[in-house]
């Protein structure tokens, strides 16, 4: 009797052994898999730094200073233009500070050549980036047009604009705009409107009075 009882508690113990076996093997964490091998970069070191920007300004302004004149229309001529319209009448208009419409022939043709002076604030510097700063506008507005002009101010450029062809000059603290337009639809706009407008412009630098 005491053998038989013995026997059934050790297969009892035994039984208890086998199902807790499976539990205490779940219990343990899975083995944790290998750290990959170093690269011997990380990601700080494999970015590459932003490029630098393009230095900007290419211009030299040596001009002196200038101030406005009482009366700036007054430094205008429609002379360079006159043998396209021999004995035609002149209007100037004033059109505020610094701007002014001289008109050469009448309708249906003629010319409308529109100034604008500024003495920039804040001197030669201030004058060269206005004069870059809006180039810059005028090259992304019109790609490819716009076109270095040699022989007037410290730098010029011209474009053909919406109303006709725009020379823009800096010097010193100057800086000068010239458009020329039709006045009517019979109009003719010569090839060589820069240089008629380049000689509008160097007047109005040589007739600004020094600061």
């Amino acid at each position: 009797m005491k053998t038989k009882l013995t026997r059934t508690l050790t297969a009892t113990a035994l039984s208890i052994l086998v199902a807790a076996l499976p539990a205490a093997c779940n219990d343990k964490e899975p083995p944790k898999p290998n750290p990959p091998a170093s690269t011997g970069s990380s990601p700080a070191a494999s970015a590459s730094p932003s490029a630098p920007a393009a230095a900007s300004g290419h211009v030299v302004n040596n001009g002196p200073s200038y101030k406005m004149p009482a009366e700036a229309c007054k430094l205008l001529t429609v002379e360079p233009f006159a043998d396209l319209y021999p004995g035609a009448k002149t209007r100037l208009d004033p059109l505020g500070p610094g701007k002014c419409n001289i008109t050469i022939g009448e309708l249906p043709g003629g010319l409308i050549i529109s100034t604008t002076v500024e003495i920039v604030r804040g001197g030669r510097g201030a004058a060269t980036g206005q004069f870059e700063g809006l180039r810059s506008i005028e090259e992304r507005d019109n790609p490819g047009k716009v076109k270095n002009f040699a022989g007037v101010g410290s730098a010029a450029y011209t474009y053909d604009g919406m109303l006709g062809p725009v020379l823009v000059v800096v010097h010193g603290d100057a800086y000068v705009r010239v458009v020329v337009a039709k006045l009517g639809r019979s109009a003719v706009i010569p090839p060589d409107t820069a240089d008629r407008a380049a000689k509008i412009a160097r007047q109005i630098l040589a007739g600004l009075p020094a600061a």
